[in-house]
């Protein structure tokens, strides 16, 4: 704890700015959206069916479109790209707030989920990939942090709002919260940090050279690697949507998942925190080898234990995968591919992996309802995780994974 002790006390600024994107993307992920559920049933008269289309599609449309602010954050300042997703968060809860139909409802939806899950992520990743070398990996665990404090913090919030005004007032009370409390304090902790343009090598680009993510989608290597970080939200989506059938499957009531996912923000925490430190003292893509692990350990435990003290076992082995998972990603891709791109890279893997768990509802949904049960779901998944996790073993002497290595182990030149 000493390294982070001394690199919050060098980088204050910046770093307080990852935690704040991190901690407010949660405005537009589905844990705090699923709480306005209720409400915008009855409001819209729109079934569960309905509404899950329209949040789908809302999703993959706030997907497709984070190659291009990937691409912008990488030739643009991370201050106009922060203001232009505060702006469309903001601009998105009163969209929601005054939505007078579904129609309306769809943009103010697509807008919260590109500007608080995608942009604002994003933005907090690439930054600290852009002003940190020597410690990389440290910045970008303190900056992961936020996520768990914001799932830890939020609902509760929120759900106290909704409680005294309403869910039309609530949703326009957040977006004031992001005029006015975040933007000013984030752009002024940006400021005062003097975090880089992400302007690109510059143009490596410039000069004709193919893009990062071209030169991505044309190595075998990079394609499988990307494989592997598809497989947590992949598996997660399916679990957490069918987790009242899991339930049910192993007898438990359902406070004991409500157990469980406070066990998975806190090593979700614990972990992001970990691998800051590994990242920077093996390299990411050495520890790219255990990355998976945990979460094949936590699909083993829920397979096979029936006690309720396996809900909070499985759940914490998959927040020591997913903590640590979007730090060893972006280091990964700097170390690989540098981090004048790393905006497009991000926006474009952020893409695909919106896309990929897109299919997590349709394969567990077959898989329960064909007959095989919740067991043969979570033996399938397990197959699918250990199959993820033997990746990188084939990998250790491919160029891109070779030359991240090297990198991570040359002297760091910079902060």
């Amino acid at each position: 704890m000493r390294g982070y002790a001394r690199l919050i006390g060098a980088h204050p600024r910046v770093l307080a700015s990852g935690v704040l994107l991190t901690l407010f993307s949660g405005f537009g992920q589905t844990f705090l959206i699923s709480l306005f559920v209720p409400d915008l049933l009855a409001a819209f008269g729109l079934d569960k069916i309905g509404f899950g289309a329209l949040y789908s599609a809302a999703t993959l449309g706030a997907a497709l479109a984070m190659p291009y602010f990937g691409r912008l954050l990488d030739r643009s300042t991370v201050p106009s790209v922060t203001l232009l997703a505060a702006a469309i968060l903001m601009s998105s809860c009163a969209l929601v707030a005054l939505s007078p139909g579904p129609a309306w409802l769809f943009a103010g939806v697509l807008g919260l989920r590109l500007g608080g899950q995608g942009m604002f992520g994003l933005i907090a990743a690439a930054s600290m990939a852009r002003h940190f070398d020597a410690h990389r990996g440290r910045a970008l665990g303190v900056a992961s942090l936020g996520y768990p404090l914001g799932e830890a913090m939020l609902p509760a919030a929120v759900m106290t709002l909704i409680g005294a005004f309403g869910w039309r007032w609530s949703m326009g009370i957040m977006g004031a919260v992001i005029l006015l409390v975040f933007l000013p304090v984030v752009l002024r902790l940006m400021r005062g940090a003097g975090v880089p343009a992400l302007t690109g090598a510059a143009a490596a680009a410039r000069s004709g050279k193919k893009s990062a993510v071209r030169t991505l989608l044309a190595d075998p290597s990079s394609r499988a690697v990307l494989l592997v970080f598809l497989v947590p939200p992949f598996a997660l989506t399916g679990l957490f949507l069918y987790q009242a059938l899991l339930c049910e499957y192993k007898g438990w009531p359902p406070a004991v998942m409500a157990g469980g996912f406070a066990a998975f923000a806190a090593a979700r925490f614990a972990g992001s925190l970990a691998a800051g430190t590994l990242i920077d003292t093996l390299g990411a893509a050495r520890l790219l080898r255990f990355y998976l692990l945990p979460f094949m350990a936590g699909i083993a435990v829920v397979h096979s234990a029936d006690g309720p003290w396996a809900a909070a076992a499985f759940m914490a082995l998959c927040g020591v995968t997913t903590g640590p998972g979007e730090a060893i990603q972006t280091a990964l891709w700097s170390d690989v591919y540098g981090t004048e791109a790393i905006g497009g890279i991000k926006g474009f893997t952020s893409m695909i992996s919106v896309v990929g768990t897109a299919a997590a509802p349709l394969f567990a949904g077959y898989l329960i309802q064909s007959g095989g049960g919740y067991g043969t779901f979570l033996l399938s998944l397990g197959a699918v995780t250990a199959a993820g996790a033997a990746i990188p073993f084939f990998l250790n002497e491919s160029a891109p994974l070779r030359r991240a290595s090297r990198r991570a182990a040359s002297p760091a030149a910079g902060k």
